[in-house]
């Protein structure tokens, strides 16, 4: 808690908002989201905008904005995600893949875009759930090797081709170093900080 408290010393106040938090508006990014603002800090909750939306996600997403916060909905072209979607299926049996990668891109996108240096993710995955953990720090800091690794499984920047250009795969590639360099942006896991418990985000939602 005392690390965290650091932390939000070197950012609060600095913009309009002080940090990106990587938003689904299930029960744990939501959780991520209360608890950032319960200690003084105002987020910009960054949404990648999936194919399908079921009643339930579409009623989460709409209460939270209701309770006070700012959402940024990423729409992406759905027909380039309906192509990829298909590609990797028949391809991979992983129609999810460029939604792997969109979730991990669009906060960091959003961040360079406006100049918020500080980025929430929920929790580290490959700690909490299995896989290979590359370094301690990657527990804390997000680690773009590691993102490639183990939750998208491919560089998006390979997809080009089959009627997918470049430009099309702009939000599912990772903004340049030299662009995250340049703003400061540092991506931290929530679950470094404090205690994570899904099923106790579940009842607290």
């Amino acid at each position: 808690a005392a690390e965290f408290r650091e932390l939000v010393s070197q950012y609060q106040g600095r913009g309009s908002y002080d940090c990106v938090i990587a938003f689904s508006g299930g029960k744990d990014s939501a959780t991520v989201a209360w608890k950032v603002r319960e200690a003084g800090l105002r987020p910009l909750l960054v949404t990648y905008g999936q194919l399908l939306w079921s009643r339930v996600g579409q009623r989460n997403l709409d209460r939270v904005c209701a309770a006070g916060f700012d959402v940024l909905y990423w729409r992406v072209d759905q027909a380039i995600s309906r192509r990829l979607a298909r590609r990797f299926f028949i391809e991979r049996g992983h129609p999810k893949q460029h939604y792997d990668a969109g979730v991990n891109a669009v906060p960091l996108i959003t961040a360079v875009k406006f100049g918020i240096p500080l980025v929430f993710y929920a929790e580290h995955g490959e700690s909490f759930y299995g896989g290979n953990v590359l370094s301690e720090e990657s527990r804390r800091t997000r680690n773009l090797s590691e993102v490639l690794e183990n939750q998208i499984g491919d560089n998006p920047h390979n997809w080009a081709g089959n009627g997918v250009s470049d430009r099309d795969l702009y939000l599912y590639i990772y903004p340049p170093r030299e662009d995250i360099e340049r703003v400061g942006v540092k991506a931290y896991y929530w679950s470094y900080f404090f205690p994570w418990d899904i099923y106790e985000n579940a009842k607290a939602m």
